[in-house]
């Protein structure tokens, strides 16, 4: 079976950024950062598949590119920072939001 899995990895711990105590600098990241330091590929590779890292768009785009035209398990991980993940969450979430509001309040929204 062909399959290609893109996952995120900013070293554990993300989801918790998103809370209020996040701010706690002090006592956050040994409580909630939990970097856990693992190396993906080795797993990946041991049941045959094929791993690639990337840090940045170019090499997204040609990972995804290269899968295309290869068979069996393909994992493109995608290297991510916690805090600019929380931030560029919350500008999408506003963009969608006034979006969603623009929608509403347009005459040729159907009701």
């Amino acid at each position: 079976r062909d399959m290609t899995s893109i996952i995120g990895n900013n070293d554990g711990g993300g989801i918790f950024s998103f809370l209020p105590r996040a701010n706690e600098k002090e006592c956050f990241e040994e409580l909630c950062g939990t970097p856990h330091g693992l190396d993906f590929s080795h797993v990946i590779e041991m049941y045959g598949g094929r791993f690639s890292r990337v840090r940045d768009w170019q090499q997204f785009l040609q990972a995804c590119e290269e899968s295309l035209h290869e068979t069996g398990l393909k994992v493109i991980e995608v290297i991510t920072d916690r805090e600019s993940n929380v931030e560029l969450h919350r500008i999408m979430a506003e963009k969608a939001a006034k979006g969603l509001e623009l929608m509403l309040a347009s005459e040729t929204y159907v009701h």
